[in-house]
């Protein structure tokens, strides 16, 4: 099935999704597909250390082996919450990455929409799901570069076994 120049089988992660959700994944692709080289860039930088941010949590919550401590699980979860809020991405000896663009900024402040009343609603939820699933396709080319980046300046934050967790589950599956 092909949907706004997706086709839907050529990731399997997908194929056992329920039509709805598989159209609602073209729909956020088809606007994430208008923003500009730079902006996938940014994006995906964001959603690399969200992603990131995301395992650590996990790992932390579950008490993993893997994990790397509670107090580096929150300095992981202020840098998130600080990009999100302060609209701009701010790590050590880096420039700062501005998400201040206003193509940027909306679909950044949808994604926290349906984060927060996704907790409620399971339809919001999936949507999240949708919109999450439809970056990890369109700006897969840059995510890894994005984890790297994180990597880069925050070692201790993103160790490799974080790093191929982050990749085997949001990256590889929705590699084309």
């Amino acid at each position: 099935m092909i949907l706004n120049n997706i086709d839907i089988y050529q990731y399997p992660a997908l194929q056992d999704k329920e039509p709805d959700f598989q159209v609602s994944v073209c729909q956020f692709a088809s606007r994430l597909a208008t923003l500009s080289e730079v902006q996938k860039k940014k994006l995906a930088i964001l959603k690399a250390i969200k992603l990131t941010n995301a395992i650590v949590q996990i790992y932390e919550k579950e008490q993993s082996p893997l994990r790397i401590g509670k107090e580096k699980a929150k300095v992981s979860f202020r840098i998130v919450r600080a990009a999100l809020r302060e609209q701009r991405i701010s790590l050590p000896g880096q420039a700062e990455i501005s998400l201040r663009e206003p193509e940027l900024r909306s679909i950044i402040d949808e994604a926290c929409c349906l984060f927060h009343s996704g907790k409620k609603d399971p339809n919001q939820w999936e949507q999240r799901l949708a919109l999450s699933t439809a970056q990890c396709i369109v700006l897969n080319h840059d995510l890894m570069k994005g984890l790297r980046y994180f990597h880069q300046r925050l070692q201790d934050l993103s160790p490799p076994e974080i790093l191929s967790e982050v990749a085997e589950r949001f990256i590889v599956p929705y590699a084309a």
